[in-house]
């Protein structure tokens, strides 16, 4: 998945876990990716076979969803912090309008609330965690966030899929996402 911030800046994640940050204001036709291409970063955490990839905030952070860890990059490609979960990420993170990043952590069947500052403020147990001897279960999408602000994620739970809906304390996502 990738990102694009107001300024035209769009981010990529590949799956050998490298960010590229291209400014697509200075893009000509004929150009060369490389042309217009301003850093790249490699990034530690396994990309995995599910959902990777990342969102920007209002300030062009990225928030970068690998299969072992959540990277916030600042937008001139320097790493901002970094969030380990405790068993696997699967999917792209979202962002609220209060600055909060939550992630679903598929192993653990968590939602996960992480402060613009890299620190986790909430978990919730949603799904049933996941084993390899019950591979149904686990967190299944990623979070997306309503305008209200309810948190909407689905996973698996007594052997069914269910959707869940999390009321957080803020009121919206983020304008940027």
């Amino acid at each position: 998945q990738m990102a694009i911030t107001n300024d035209k800046k769009i981010y990529t994640l590949y799956k050998n876990c490298t960010l590229y940050c291209h400014d697509v204001s200075a893009y000509q036709y004929g150009a060369s990716p490389a042309d217009f291409k301003l850093w790249e970063l490699k990034l530690e955490g396994g990309s995995g076979q599910y959902g990777i990839g990342c969102v920007t905030d209002e300030q062009g952070v990225a928030y970068v969803t690998l299969k072992n860890a959540l990277h916030a990059v600042n937008p001139n490609g320097t790493l901002k912090w970094t969030e380990k979960p405790d068993g696997e990420i699967r999917g792209v993170a979202a962002i609220d309008n209060a600055g909060g990043v939550y992630y679903n952590d598929c192993k653990t069947g968590k939602l996960i609330k992480v402060s613009p500052e890299g620190k986790r403020v909430v978990e919730l147990s949603l799904a049933d965690p996941y084993t390899d001897e019950n591979p149904a279960s686990g967190m299944r999408t990623s979070p997306t966030i309503a305008p209200d602000g309810t948190i909407y994620c689905t996973g698996m739970k007594g052997g069914q899929p269910t959707l869940f809906c999390v009321k957080g304390s803020a009121t919206g996502h983020s304008n940027s996402w």
